[in-house]
């Protein structure tokens, strides 16, 4: 796919569907005389990528936003430096489903906004007569991909939720939920039926749409997340075998430069197995650019928590607490290099021609600024916009959910050593028998599995689901809690309270059940 700002589409054939686009999942498309070509169907599916750009869910060019990508702050990872912004507010439970703040609303509706075109595309492009059977498969595939990625985050944040498939006629408006089990279901069956289709590569202009590797590693994150709802080792398997089909299709491979890799130059590599593509070559105020690609500063405003920059290990793969190599008064030094490609620290210089890092006044809350996926140089670009790809799902993360699942079934044997070591070796920390030994438990490999997945994708968007998968919230929460500001003994986070259900469910928006009647609030809620 042409890295090019995708055509908007909303006001050619998504004009009767505003009120699914803007509040509530509802709405149809009137036909008119689209829905005729090929173009019109490759119009329609350029619209599915083109909304998955959108502030609410994985742009950050305005952090005012209310990005998916926002949800790390509901974890042990980092908080939000701008208070009001109620990013911090589950974690202090003052959350409420009427609240006007930004985490609940706008990701909502923006999900169905993508679950109302995807859904247009799926009815309407079986009728084009001038297009064959198998180009219409391709793209619906494409489309059901999409739709199932909406669900997944949809399922994962609020649990249960209407469950859409069809377009609706004006007399079936008001959506109940369905439960999630039957929202997984029905990924399932989407993600299945477009992994069989699907290409395992796209070359050319068409690079960057879904490829069947990016179908099966969904799937496998979906199966993992359904411990929950199968029994768990059933799920397990289930993840064990998706995830080796990726590895076996011989496509992907690690980049071995971890740092490089967030950055437009590399964004093309074989790691990546599905990003949304940006570009900073768009005018105006680039609406769909990239927040994180600011010209000669770090991205301050969501910090890393304490508790994390002390999770990375040094370079004997020790905690600092464990390793002779920690020196606490240079303590930046011979760490996971993946910490110095994830954090800016206090004092670090982290341009040639810039002062030191430091953070002042209001933003002064945990001392640390992120580093991933940072353009130190962005040509001039103004702060804010960007061309970097955001990546949905990287190799390593099929490595180490293969590596997971194995576990998960009683498979502690020399694969599960093989997958994580590969992921460490990449960034040339040793090898699980060099550190931790041979002969491990399985508890003692889920150890050291989840706190390679805590490293390895901090700030990518997946610790929210992780620690709700694994049950380990509670603990996340007591770790923010114990969290010191800089220099002092105060906590960072006043207020943090693990709430049971409320900690891991997000409350379905006031403003959504006002206007679907039929749909009910989440019971913990």
């Amino acid at each position: 796919m042409e890295k090019i700002k995708y055509i908007l589409i909303i006001g050619l054939c998504f004009a009767c569907s505003q009120d699914f686009v803007e509040t509530n999942p509802k709405g149809a498309l009137a036909s008119g005389n689209f829905w005729q070509t090929a173009d019109d169907a490759n119009l329609a599916l350029t619209g599915c990528y083109d909304v998955l750009q959108e502030n609410f869910l994985y742009s950050l060019r305005n952090m005012n936003q209310g990005s998916l990508r926002e949800r790390e702050n509901f974890t042990d990872n980092s908080m939000n430096g701008f208070l009001y912004q109620g990013y911090n507010n589950i974690k202090d439970g003052t959350l409420n489903p009427s609240s006007k703040d930004l985490p609940i609303e706008r990701p909502w509706r923006a999900l169905y906004k993508v679950v109302g075109r995807t859904n247009q595309v799926i009815a309407n492009v079986p009728q084009i007569e001038d297009i064959s059977d198998e180009e219409k498969n391709v793209i619906l595939a494409q489309a059901k991909v999409i739709r199932a990625l909406a669900y997944w985050n949809l399922m994962n944040t609020w649990d249960d939720v209407p469950l859409i498939t069809t377009l609706l006629g004006p007399d079936e408006q008001e959506v109940p939920k369905s439960p999630a089990i039957d929202i997984y279901n029905q990924i399932v069956s989407d993600l299945e039926e477009a992994g069989a289709v699907l290409p395992q590569v796209w070359t050319g202009d068409e690079y960057g749409k879904v490829t069947s590797g990016a179908a099966y590693s969904l799937l496998a994150h979906v199966h993992l997340f359904a411990y929950g709802y199968l029994n768990v080792q059933d799920a397990a398997q289930k993840a064990a075998d998706v995830a080796a089909k990726v590895i076996n299709s011989g496509v992907y491979s690690l980049f071995p430069d971890y740092a490089s890799l967030f950055t437009p130059e590399n964004e093309d590599s074989n790691e990546i197995v599905w990003s949304v593509r940006f570009t900073a070559e768009i005018g105006g105020n680039n609406e769909e650019g990239f927040n994180h690609s600011k010209d000669t500063q770090p991205q301050a405003i969501t910090q890393p928590l304490p508790n994390l920059v002390n999770a990375f290990y040094m370079k004997d793969g020790l905690l600092i607490d464990e390793s002779p190599l920690y020196n606490p008064d240079a303590y930046w030094e011979n760490r996971d290099p993946r910490w110095d490609a994830t954090i800016v620290y206090p004092g670090e210089k982290w341009l040639d021609n810039k002062p030191e890092f430091n953070l002042i006044g209001g933003l002064k809350r945990t001392g640390y600024a992120i580093d991933k996926y940072i353009i130190s140089d962005n040509g001039g670009i103004p702060q804010g916009t960007g061309g970097q790809d955001w990546y949905i799902i990287r190799y390593a993360d099929v490595l180490l959910m293969r590596a997971e699942a194995l576990i998960e079934t009683g498979n502690t044997g020399a694969e599960v050593y093989q997958l994580i070591d590969m992921v460490r070796q990449r960034v040339d920390m040793p090898k699980i028998e060099d550190v931790e030994g041979a002969g491990l438990s399985s508890a003692q490999l889920t150890d050291i599995l989840r706190h390679e997945r805590r490293v390895e994708f901090a700030f990518e968007d997946t610790r929210f689901y992780d620690l709700k998968r694994w049950g380990t919230m509670q603990e996340a929460y007591e770790r923010s809690a114990d969290d010191k500001k800089p220099g002092g003994d105060s906590p960072i986070l006043t207020g943090v309270e693990y709430q049971g259900e409320r900690s891991i469910v997000l409350p379905i928006p006031q403003s959504e059940i006002d206007v679907n009647k039929a749909l009910e609030q989440n019971p913990v809620w």
